[in-house]
């Protein structure tokens, strides 16, 4: 038996479904699962672009290391967005003796 919540003899109807373990499930959730399984699939899920954000960041720290300049990858490359060869790479490059400061 469903779990539908009444006020008196009236059930109370939301736009969101009710479920019994007091959980709202929005009605769009299964096409979102599938839309997530499909970003996955084609390299665009979460671990992915963790992976690919973290590869660029290891890639400036090695190729800074002997170098006078600190390169820093920035924008979708820097976000794991895009891919190698999908779109242009920005990057800085900090020369190592200036100091960069926050004002608060």
């Amino acid at each position: 038996m469903p779990c539908i919540p009444h006020v008196g003899n009236m059930p109370i109807v939301f736009s969101l479904q009710y479920k019994c373990s007091n959980q709202l499930q929005v009605p769009w959730e299964r096409e979102s699962i599938e839309t997530c399984t499909v970003m996955n699939s084609l390299g665009y899920g979460s671990y992915i672009r963790q992976a690919r954000g973290d590869a660029y960041r290891e890639h400036d720290r090695i190729r800074s290391a002997n170098d006078s300049l600190t390169q820093i990858t920035t924008g979708s490359k820097a976000e794991g967005v895009t891919s190698g060869y999908e779109s242009d790479r920005d990057i800085m490059l900090v020369p190592q003796y200036v100091m960069c400061l926050e004002r608060i």
